[in-house]
């Protein structure tokens, strides 16, 4: 099997202290508000970022999150995906993503993180959203969502 991440390049320094990470398809208007992931790497730890949208994975058709965020000295891979208000197309996208690099990241802790600008009302999102937000890993959750600025220390 191909590794998931060949040829690709990170999209950050190998320690960068903060992290940005924006979706580049989202109008800016300035009446609406952008999705926005930031990470706080204050121990300066080895980190990389892979565009997983359009750099890693190129078709129009499979389901991939946006991004995904690695800590390689804590061995935590964080799937973030930037969405308007489809978070349950959010969490499908993210797990699609996980299975394809699971292989890749063999020890790794995964993460689900979804920032979003949007609006959601969903019932069925609701009880998703609350059943994911029980589980944790390190002591910290594995899933997270909020908006439009999702932001976490990842040390």
């Amino acid at each position: 099997m191909r590794k998931f991440f060949a040829g690709a390049q990170s999209q950050c320094a190998a320690h960068a202290v903060c992290i940005s990470l924006k979706d580049r398809k989202t109008k800016t208007k300035a009446k609406r508000l952008c999705a926005q992931y930031i990470a706080h790497n204050t121990q300066k730890q080895a980190v990389r970022v892979y565009h997983v949208d359009g750099e890693i994975v190129k078709d129009a058709v499979t389901l991939r999150c946006d991004f995904i965020l690695l800590n390689d000295d804590q061995k935590d891979a964080y799937f973030i995906e930037l969405k308007g208000s489809k978070l349950l197309h959010a969490i499908k996208q993210i797990e699609s993503t996980q299975d394809m690099a699971k292989d890749s990241l063999p020890g790794y802790q995964f993460y689900e993180r979804i920032a979003y600008s949007g609006q959601t009302h969903h019932v069925m999102t609701f009880s998703e959203i609350q059943r994911r937000r029980k589980r944790k890993a390190k002591g910290r959750p594995i899933f997270r969502c909020g908006g439009p600025v999702l932001e976490e220390d990842i040390n």
